[in-house]
């Protein structure tokens, strides 16, 4: 400053929505109650949506589980579909009915069951807002056990089938093979005169020999042909849509409002 004298200590001012200063240089400015009613809007509209608490919802897609190797790297996506209102510990409920819940799910072999994973939930509020948060959650069937029972549909009886019937024909045809067997002569000159079993190559008995064992080779690679195809092929595990399923969520989620970037 210009003059001499020294500059005021500072001091922390609480601002009072609706309440004005006791001098008459500073007042409440109107941006910020408005903006400390909104967030306070939006902090008191949340839902926190605490672990083990139940979402009741029905599937839209059907899903052919698959029971590969990579099905549990590789999920199929889902999407349910909630009917009912979420029940919370102490008997207290959320209305989250009609909103999405899309989840990835898998299939096992050994139980005969589909698996889903709860990945995200997804609503649209009245006044328009829209709530998108990551939900960690698992399923359960109507039999209350983990994972939802499908039926189990392989394709690879037919392709096993065809591969042993391409081995059968290839043993078969070296049964009625025919080699040429050297025969050593020991009669003397007189003896050569006759006919030999090497004397023609083309002979009926060799192109009959020739044929089987082309015909064994074919059907050889034919089985392993199957047998490839059997390898590629995994049973999957059918799960219908409309089937009734209830997610309980493992980890507490907060359903805060999506704010525009």
């Amino acid at each position: 400053r210009a003059n001499s004298q020294a500059p005021a200590a500072m001091q922390i001012r609480v601002i009072r929505e609706g309440a004005e200063q006791s001098n008459g240089k500073d007042k409440d400015p109107a941006p910020n109650s408005e903006r400390g009613r909104s967030n306070r809007d939006h902090a008191s509209s949340d839902v926190f949506i605490p672990a083990g608490s139940i979402l009741t919802g029905v599937l839209l897609n059907g899903l052919d589980a698959p029971t590969g190797k990579k099905a549990k790297k590789e999920p199929m996506p889902v999407l349910f579909r909630i009917k009912k209102e979420a029940i919370l510990p102490n008997r207290f409920h959320a209305d989250v009915r009609e909103c999405f819940l899309l989840a990835a799910g898998f299939g096992d072999l050994s139980a005969e069951r589909a698996y889903f994973r709860g990945e995200t939930f997804s609503c649209v509020r009245q006044d328009g807002g829209v709530i998108e948060v990551p939900m960690n959650a698992y399923a359960t069937g109507e039999d209350g056990k983990n994972g939802v029972r499908g039926r189990v549909v392989s394709k690879q009886g037919a392709l096993l089938a065809q591969s042993m019937m391409a081995g059968f024909l290839r043993g078969f045809s070296d049964a009625f093979g025919r080699n040429q067997i050297p025969v050593l002569m020991t009669g003397g000159l007189g003896a050569l005169s006759g006919t030999t079993p090497f004397q023609s190559a083309f002979s009926s008995q060799s192109m009959e020999g020739g044929a089987l064992k082309g015909a064994g080779y074919a059907m050889e690679r034919l089985s392993h042909f199957y047998m490839d195809m059997a390898e590629e092929i995994y049973p999957v595990i059918e799960v219908d849509a409309t089937r009734q399923v209830n997610f309980i969520v493992q980890k507490g989620t907060a359903l805060k409002l999506k704010m525009p970037s």
